[in-house]
């Protein structure tokens, strides 16, 4: 387990909250509920994958480690990582033992 001194930077993690149009067809209607407020440590892609993101123009991956508790354990791959004003995919959620869970996240495009 990280010391509690890594987990330094404040995130909410976010549902995506959808809706249909009179075709039944799904739409992002922008809204954003709130699952949890957590302290996380932050871990920016290895250099390859900075370097893979800046050819293509994308944006760099981060991972998220924060304690595995209630909120966290709700959070899965189609929820959001609201981080430095900007909201972030979340792609994969994994368990770090009993005590943490990691969540990687890439920054939406703007």
């Amino acid at each position: 387990m990280r010391s509690v001194g890594k987990r330094d930077r404040c995130v909410t993690f976010h549902s995506i909250a959808t809706s249909e149009n009179s075709m039944g067809e799904p739409t992002d209607d922008e809204t954003y509920p709130q699952i949890c407020r957590e302290f996380v440590q932050i871990i920016y892609g290895r250099g390859s994958e900075r370097r893979a993101a800046a050819i293509e123009g994308a944006d760099q991956p981060a991972t998220f480690i924060a304690l595995s508790n209630s909120g966290t354990r709700q959070v899965g791959t189609k929820n959001l990582v609201m981080f430095d004003g900007d909201f972030w995919d979340i792609v994969n959620v994994a368990p770090l033992g009993r005590v943490e869970i990691e969540f990687t996240a890439i920054r939406r495009s703007r």
